[in-house]
């Protein structure tokens, strides 16, 4: 129904009421600020800061702009402020800077990363399996889900081990392949069917009996294995890192620093653990990774989104690399010291003291190594991934909200024997404390650089580099 002229006419009204009002709001704010100033002896012309005690070096990068701290961290008083909780003040003026986005959570909870990548990757035009691993909420359709990959996977698993060991048989090795072909030509129809009518219950039956010797596969069934695995290679871009083994890794949605993760291999064994309510979520283990002397690791790289309209995101030219701190064996999945990297769980082990370097190294002895393992500098290609991979799942959240804000956000990725780096994690509030000789000098440097972008605004961004704003990438 169109509107009448005097509908129009009340409309521009009201808006013109409302502008005037929020107009007064924010002179009556500032006024406010202006008495606080007065009162505790704040130059007029000064600004201010609020920033938790977590970051001192952030507040001594304000201190260094001749920015005045006012201590109270629950005070409405400020021009900027920077918290580790990811949560908007109430009363928040439109003038005040935040170094958090509304919608953050999207990003840092694992429960909802599992499916902003997945639910959004038409907003990047790229599939979320060339760079996040398979992640499901295990509970109801994720947890169907789930169930269904991860039997897809058993019987690929399967056909892997029959053409290193093609001496055994049996009917699961014939149904394994019936499995996967189906599975071949879901994918070339671009999932066509629902998962579960590519793996019915009869199947995963039939799946779990012993292999046995009776009856040896036939050089065609032999050929047949080979080309099924041959097309799923080319049509998964998961299907080197889903091994052997079928190895998933089990973490509370909510909580970080390694608390409660398990990794495990057996399907009753992963539903058992997951019962209990914790906003669990099971992702893929990746059973090629790219070891350093024998040991995983993880790259920690930070990242700067300056602003949400129009997004603008920044990437660190100086990251790290966080080592676990036991050589890496499938052997134990039990020991966290062999497959987990995170520093909280790294600083428990008993040589953790004997190493000067605290399990980590800076990027450049990491380019170094990758130098002399292959004989030119292969860093910049594996860095420009690593960039299309935070530009990706930045976007996929759409929206972040409020345009006055900025954050900071640390990605965990890993690399495959392929150089291929992996998205595993993303967390707001990233630790900026001297965890390590590693971490010190590069959290003084980052606070310094961080101000540089969001608060002098000048052409010297220190060591953040643009990647992506006004929608175009820069890489």
């Amino acid at each position: 129904m169109e509107m009448s002229d005097n509908d129009i006419e009340t409309k521009k009204l009201n808006q013109s009421i409302n502008a005037r009002f929020s107009t007064l709001k924010i002179c009556k704010s500032y006024q406010n600020f202006e008495k606080w100033k007065k009162s505790v002896g704040v130059p007029e012309e000064t600004k201010v800061f609020i920033c938790d005690w977590n970051y001192p070096d952030v507040s001594e990068a304000f201190k260094r702009r001749g920015w005045y701290k006012n201590e109270d961290s629950e005070s409405p008083y400020f021009n900027v402020k920077y918290a580790r909780k990811a949560r908007i003040p109430k009363n928040l003026h439109d003038w005040q800077i935040l170094n958090h986005f509304p919608r953050n959570y999207d990003l840092s909870a694992k429960w909802n990363l599992a499916t902003t990548i997945r639910k959004n990757e038409i907003l990047t035009k790229t599939s979320y399996l060339t760079y996040f691993p398979r992640c499901f909420q295990m509970e109801k359709e994720g947890l169907n889900e789930f169930c269904n990959v991860y039997k897809l996977i058993y019987a690929t698993s399967m056909l892997k081990k029959t053409l290193e060991n093609p001496n055994q048989s049996g009917k699961n090795i014939l149904k394994a392949i019936s499995i996967c072909r189906r599975w071949v030509s879901d994918l070339k129809n671009k999932r066509a069917k629902p998962l579960e009518s590519l793996i019915y219950e009869d199947d995963w039956r039939e799946l779990q009996n012993p292999p046995t010797t009776n009856d040896p596969l036939t050089e065609s069934n032999l050929e047949e294995i080979s080309t099924t695995l041959n097309s799923l290679k080319f049509l998964d871009p998961q299907y080197n890192l889903n091994g052997e083994r079928n190895i998933w890794i089990i973490k509370p949605g909510r909580k970080s620093r390694g608390r409660d993760i398990k990794i495990l291999t057996d399907l009753e064994d992963i539903k058992s653990y997951t019962l209990e309510p914790n906003y669990w979520v099971c992702q893929k283990y990746i059973e090629n990774p790219f070891l350093v002397n024998s040991k995983k690791f993880d790259i920690r790289q930070w990242v700067l989104i300056s602003n949400s309209n129009p997004l603008t995101i920044w990437i660190y030219n100086k990251c790290y690399l966080r080592f676990t701190a036991l050589d890496f064996s499938f052997d134990d999945l039990s020991n966290n010291f062999m497959h987990l990297t995170n520093n909280s769980i790294s600083k428990n082990a008993e040589n953790f003291e004997k190493v000067d370097s605290g399990f980590m190294w800076h990027m450049d002895q990491f380019q170094a190594y990758l130098y002399e393992t292959y004989g030119k500098d292969v860093w910049p290609e594996l860095h420009k991934e690593i960039k299309n991979i935070v530009i990706n799942c930045i976007l996929t959240v759409g929206k972040l909200g409020r345009k006055n804000s900025f954050e900071l956000l640390g990605l965990d990725l890993m690399v495959d024997t392929n150089l291929k780096p992996w998205l595993i994690e993303i967390n707001t509030s990233p630790a900026m404390d001297y965890s390590t000789a590693v971490t010190e000098s590069l959290v003084k440097q980052v606070s310094e650089d961080l101000l540089k972008v969001v608060i002098d605004k000048t052409p010297d961004s220190g060591n953040f580099e643009l990647c992506y704003t006004q929608n175009t990438r820069l890489v």
